[in-house]
């Protein structure tokens, strides 16, 4: 038991650290983005238009298409989301509140993590609240349309935990991988990283050994269910929903941005 409590403590402390900054989130107002998303959209005031959110484009849900940037985008859980938030009202508190318990999900699940990569509680705790409160997450948790990125990594997390479970031979490792996997994927492009996050965990069970061709080959082969997963998906997308802008971007443009 006391030990339970001491791996205890540092997870609740990361919860509150995540959430206390952003308390003021809570009287936010729907903002850009949320208006086409969310307070225009017929089609997530009703959950009977379900099947709707997983045959159309992120944007194009209602028909419209919102800048250069949000052409082909399929992120249906997220929509889903929405639309469960506005069956409790349509209040923006709804929405700030949901970002807000999705963020200490995250940054606990990371704490998780990096205390599990790291083998040390410490270290994992400081990384984790600094995580937790850097000003990259703003936009995420203050802004309702930045739940797409607090969804994805909440499924990219899951996956993780679950490939860890896997590979000790954990009970309900695989249904977790599962279902981190269909999270991660419904909700952001992003998730295409997980094979990283495969190799890591592979790297980890290994022993953190000095990674050489013979780490890296082992670690590789273990991340080859969710890099096949990460390929379909490529191509899937590829053929059925491809991302593009309206205008192109030069190609030296793109990769400067995205650097």
């Amino acid at each position: 038991p006391r030990a339970a409590r001491r791996r205890l403590l540092p997870t609740l402390a990361i919860a509150v650290i995540a959430i206390v900054p952003f308390l003021p989130s809570l009287r936010g107002v729907f903002l850009y983005d949320d208006r086409p998303l969310i307070v225009d959209n017929p089609y997530i005031h009703r959950l009977h238009w379900f099947a709707r959110w997983f045959t159309s484009d992120f944007w194009n849900i209602t028909g419209t298409t919102a800048g250069n940037h949000h052409v082909g985008y399929w992120r249906p859980l997220v929509t889903a989301s929405y639309a469960l938030d506005w069956q409790i009202s349509s209040a923006p508190f709804v929405f700030h509140l949901t970002n807000l318990l999705l963020h200490a999900a995250v940054c606990v699940l990371a704490f998780v993590a990096l205390r599990r990569w790291l083998a040390a509680t410490w270290p994992a705790f400081a990384a984790a609240a600094l995580f937790a409160v850097h000003p990259t997450k703003a936009e995420c948790v203050a802004w309702i349309s930045g739940r797409t990125d607090l969804m994805c990594a909440l499924g990219l997390l899951l996956a993780g935990e679950g490939i860890a479970r896997r590979l000790r031979g954990t009970r309900g490792g695989i249904a977790l991988e599962l279902a981190g996997t269909i999270v991660a994927y419904l909700s952001k492009e992003q998730a295409v990283v997980l094979p990283v996050f495969a190799c890591v965990e592979a790297w980890v069970v290994l022993g953190r050994p000095a990674i050489d061709l013979p780490t890296a080959k082992r670690a590789l082969r273990t991340a080859l269910p969710q890099l096949g997963v990460a390929v379909a998906y490529v191509v899937v997308r590829a053929v059925l929903l491809p991302i593009g802008a309206a205008t192109p971007i030069p190609l030296l443009d793109h990769v400067t941005s995205v650097l």
